[in-house]
């Protein structure tokens, strides 16, 4: 069984198309998604999407769904589960997005494209020698396991587990390293 057999595999918008030069011609502003806004552990980082202002409304299909799977086409090719709190952002041409039939669980696939064996698979598919990139074609070609509904939901349950805890982790580690500094900053200020 491969991906193209239980879902949708789709490209991104090329932004430059829809995108307003002219503060005149914004009809709306969207959140975009981009490179630095894909975390390798999987998951969005909100702080680091983008504006985007365009001059024509943009189909549905371009913007993200709670249940798709976004997967970055370029090294480190790291697919992310879209949740409810991450709809309506753009999906630019840096990606390719998978939209699942109601027979595979698509946080257990995406899951699966983030495991080591997934990526060998797509490392064989690799093209350019400076910035390394894969197809959609190579996404919808991969080989995928054919295990009952109930496992792939209890391991797609961990795999979210397992991604709220690092994003809590992170965001601790964040907060650590601001008062540690803000705690030198006044050392720093101490009078002697």
């Amino acid at each position: 069984m491969v991906v193209k057999d239980i879902a949708i595999v789709g490209s991104g918008l090329v932004v430059s198309r829809k995108k307003a030069i002219h503060t005149k011609d914004i009809i709306k502003s969207y959140k975009q998604l981009n490179l630095r806004a894909i975390n390798k552990n999987g998951y969005i980082e909100e702080q680091e999407l983008e504006i985007l202002n365009v001059k024509e409304i943009i189909d549905d299909y371009y913007l993200t769904h709670e249940g798709d799977i976004i997967v970055r086409l370029t090294d480190p090719f790291t697919a992310i589960y879209i949740s409810k709190d991450m709809e309506n952002i753009v999906i630019s041409s840096n990606f390719c997005v998978i939209r699942c039939s109601e027979n595979y669980y698509p946080d257990f696939l995406s899951y699966y494209i983030n495991s080591d064996s997934a990526r060998k698979s797509l490392l064989s598919n690799l093209q350019g020698s400076i910035m390394k990139n894969i197809n959609m074609s190579a996404i919808g070609e991969m080989e995928i396991p054919n295990i009952p509904l109930k496992k792939q939901h209890i391991i797609g349950n961990l795999f979210k587990a397992q991604t709220q805890k690092i994003i809590i982790l992170n965001k601790i580690q964040e907060k650590e390293d601001k008062l540690q500094k803000a705690i030198l900053v006044k050392i720093e200020n101490m009078e002697d």
